[in-house]
């Protein structure tokens, strides 16, 4: 069957396979460039990859109806690439912009810049943000923006250890994640609960800022992909301290957990509320203030409690983050925003 429109999407992940179906069915066509790029790639490298990914962008769109791009970087190259090759622009979405805001840091000015450069530009017509608390949300004018807080995945992996039965607890307590993370908060939570076992994945440049760290607490800087995914199965329960609660971040984290059957505790903060509007009656993700609040929280939790609040993340998370619907609202955007 011949569709009568074709979205050319670029990125470095999403489930393309689920996205063409449902696209097909509204008669329109997806031709998909995915490129991964892992953070435990060199960052020049990860960069090199989002570059081509841009170039290809601009070089094919004039064969598309619309450009769909999945990353935000991949995106800022796009609009960079487009002043100097502004031939066949095509209606574009980048999905998604986080942006942390560093005010002294010179680069975080130059890249604020050129994020809301690339908003604002002809080449770009929406972008979709995560949360309303994101640093760049209130500068963007309001019909650049598409606010899209939904977001879920599905790690094979996961199933297939949870379906073999094998897996074995070696830690109380895992911490894990590359961006927005404060180490030094869960050193001191170890420092404090010395009978428990802590596991954190982290980069080395983390390592280097909470040295020396107590012995009850395993450091792993190189644990990417599934060594990542089997340190959250292998704990009783995660922990995400945030080192601003104002930035969106550790949502995949969340979502690695709740699908392995372990509770969350996290630093509260103002956006995952617009994600999961019922968390505050959630029984197994608590939010915390202070440390000496979830100190004193994990001291009163017993093994058994933390295996049955497990079991209500994992049900939570069947129930409500299902990939079609998902998929469907990123489909929306495309038929309404850029084929209209």
């Amino acid at each position: 069957m011949q569709l009568n429109r074709r979205v050319l999407f670029v990125g470095d992940g999403g489930d393309v396979g689920i996205l063409k179906r449902l696209l097909n069915a509204r008669d329109i066509e997806l031709d998909a460039r995915v490129r991964p790029a892992s953070v435990k790639m060199p960052v020049l490298l990860r960069h090199l990859r989002y570059f081509q990914l841009a170039t290809y962008a601009v070089l094919s769109r004039k064969q598309y109806d619309a450009v769909f791009i999945w990353q935000q970087y991949v995106g800022l190259y796009y609009f960079l690439i487009s002043i100097i090759f502004p031939l066949h622009r095509r209606p574009c979405c980048v999905y998604y912009i986080i942006f942390k805001s560093r005010p002294k840091s010179l680069a975080a000015r130059i890249k604020r810049h050129l994020m809301i450069r690339m908003i604002h530009s002809e080449y770009v017509d929406k972008t979709i943000f995560l949360s309303q608390s994101d640093a760049l949300y209130s500068e963007v004018r309001p019909e650049k923006v598409i606010l899209l807080s939904t977001y879920t995945e599905k790690s094979s992996y996961i199933e297939e250890r949870l379906v073999s039965e094998s897996v074995r607890l070696s830690s109380d307590y895992f911490s894990g994640g590359t961006s927005n993370r404060d180490y030094s908060a869960l050193k001191h939570l170890a420092e404090r609960i010395v009978d428990k076992q802590f596991s954190v994945a982290c980069l080395p440049k983390d390592v280097a800022r909470i040295s020396p760290f107590p012995k009850n607490m395993h450091i792993d800087y190189n644990a990417y992909d599934c060594a990542f995914e089997e340190l959250i199965l292998s704990a009783k329960a995660v922990i995400l301290p945030l080192e601003n609660p104002n930035v969106t971040s550790g949502q995949i984290v969340c979502l690695r957990a709740m699908q392995s059957a372990k509770p969350v505790f996290m630093t509260r903060n103002n956006f995952m509320e617009e994600w999961m509007p019922d968390i505050a009656a959630l029984g197994f993700f608590f939010m915390y203030d202070e440390l000496d609040e979830l100190s004193t929280l994990l001291t009163r939790l017993t093994d058994g409690d933390l295996q049955e609040l497990g079991h209500q993340a994992r049900d939570y998370y069947l129930k409500h983050f299902d990939l079609e619907s998902f998929y469907r609202g990123i489909a929306d955007v495309i038929e309404t925003h850029l084929l209209y």
